[in-house]
């Protein structure tokens, strides 16, 4: 629930919701739960690499 408090939810369920995936987050939310887990908005590279991989060129 902390997380949740951390992010503007005043519930376990609508945090849980996001956490299984019934309800999308926005890029906004992302930062905000990146945020509450001690990262940075420089960090999101360590989670968009595992989608977006580097080309070599």
């Amino acid at each position: 629930m902390k997380i949740a408090k951390r992010i503007g939810l005043t519930s376990r369920v609508q945090y849980a919701k996001r956490e299984n995936g019934t309800v999308k987050i926005d890029v906004e939310e992302f930062i905000k739960i990146i945020q509450a887990l001690g990262y940075t908005e420089n960090d999101l590279s360590i989670f968009l690499l595992k989608l977006f991989p580097k080309k070599n060129d």
